[in-house]
């Protein structure tokens, strides 16, 4: 029975390799499984595996092991994402771009979030998830992420950058205005 199936699979991959022909026609060249006038056959050379691997070592590792260290707001944190905005998210004519932040354990005392726009910080750091936002973002193209503050003041963790895109149907105007790069 196995050597039938071993047969079966034999000219079954004789199928597979179908015929290619290539025609040019006033300067456009094309291809086809199905002869043409003008057509000529091809061949396609088989794929390759090109990839290697190195050889394994007989050396032993000179990695010592860590020694566990205290509990610290660098190892605290087993969770910190920005759920929204999304990447790629387009805000139209929305003033407010509000901040959802999924974490776990939840946020240490002492500890606060900074978000960052552009690259530049956004607001003081707060320790209030269900406050996070940033306010009258410029139209355009922005990154966006945020950052894990520790109570001394060190980045533990950021979030992964997201792009968003802020669009107004107008550049308002007057006290409610957003200063542009015009």
């Amino acid at each position: 029975m196995k050597y039938l199936l071993f047969i079966i699979l034999f000219f079954l991959s004789d199928i597979c390799f179908a015929a290619v022909y290539m025609q040019k026609d006033n300067g456009n060249t094309t291809y086809s499984d199905t002869p043409a006038a003008n057509a000529q056959p091809i061949t396609i050379p088989p794929p390759t595996n090109n990839i290697s691997l190195p050889a394994a070592s007989s050396q032993p590792n000179n990695i010592s092991p860590q020694p566990k260290p205290e509990e610290s707001s660098t190892n605290f944190y087993k969770n910190f994402t920005m759920i929204d905005p999304t990447d790629e998210e387009t805000f139209q004519n929305q003033r407010d771009i509000p901040i959802t932040i999924k974490m776990g354990p939840a946020l240490r005392e002492g500890d606060k979030i900074q978000l960052f726009l552009d690259g530049n910080p956004v607001g003081q750091p707060t320790s209030d998830l269900t406050q996070l936002a940033i306010h009258e973002v410029e139209r355009g193209e922005h990154q966006l992420f945020a950052a894990l503050i520790d109570k001394d003041g060190q980045t533990v963790e950021k979030t992964s950058p997201v792009t968003i895109y802020i669009h107004y149907s107008a550049i308002p105007t007057g006290s409610g205005a957003i200063k542009t790069n015009l």
